[in-house]
């Protein structure tokens, strides 16, 4: 409902994952004369952001987002628990800041019982991601919902394997159908599923975690650089179309 008055005469809607155009569409927020351009995110810099690949040194899960419960914060904190019982030569690290603005936001006295209980680590957001990435074996998303996260598309560019749910703009992390796969789907809100595909990277061998992070990039390379996003952008918007466009 908030979305109808400014979308009302609008001629283009721009969204980041293919399911966002829909919604618009079957929720009749935008009409069929409106046109669809679906882009691959906001896409990466992929000179910035250049391959480092899984570290092997110690297997450490990583995730970065905003500390409210639609991230799926609880969900890594509580399958990062299970999965320590079992495993306590993994890292667990959360990076990001409090949101007390957020209808979903996590109760503060909360945050830092999760602080004192461990074992995952609070960073707050740092100013170099790219060295925390470096030292990451596998990033960890288990949003409710997304666009398309800008924190997914750096991981990807650094050679991330991907544990992520299966939800509009975080199943588009994930290649499936490849020849070699970069990551993992889960059930959304669900710990259990996030532990048990967790642990079951845990016992891959590193080889295969190599390959899984080589096909990130590949992947990022493929159909998230941010120059090739913005010229084909660029082209459907001043040139037009008379259909629905994926870039």
């Amino acid at each position: 409902k908030i979305l109808r008055f400014p979308l009302a005469k609008v001629k283009r809607v721009v969204t980041h994952n293919a399911d966002d155009l829909v919604t618009l569409r079957n929720s009749r927020i935008i009409g069929e004369d409106v046109l669809g351009v679906v882009v691959n995110g906001s896409g990466v810099d992929l000179s910035q952001f250049t391959f480092s690949g899984p570290s092997l040194r110690l297997m450490t899960f990583i995730m970065i987002a905003r500390l409210v419960k639609d991230k799926g914060v609880i969900e890594f904190i509580e399958a990062s628990r299970l999965l320590f019982t079992e495993n306590q030569g993994c890292r667990f690290v959360l990076v990001g800041a409090h949101d007390n603005v957020n209808p979903s936001q996590i109760d503060d006295e909360l945050i830092e019982q999760f602080k004192r209980d461990g074992p995952v680590e609070f960073l707050d957001y740092v100013g170099d991601i790219k060295s925390l990435l470096a030292e990451a074996t596998c990033f960890v998303l288990p949003s409710y919902r997304e666009g398309l996260p800008k924190s997914g598309l750096e991981a990807l560019a650094s050679g991330l394997p991907i544990i992520t749910t299966d939800v509009p703009g975080c199943r588009e992390l994930v290649s499936e159908g490849s020849a070699i796969t970069n990551g993992f789907l889960v059930s959304p809100r669900s710990v259990g599923d996030l532990y048990a595909k967790m642990s079951t990277f845990t016992k891959l061998a590193p080889e295969e975690i190599s390959l899984m992070g080589e096909a990130s990039r590949a992947f990022a390379e493929n159909k998230f650089e941010v120059m090739k996003i913005n010229e084909n952008l660029a082209q459907v918007l001043t040139e037009g179309a008379l259909n629905d466009q994926i870039t």
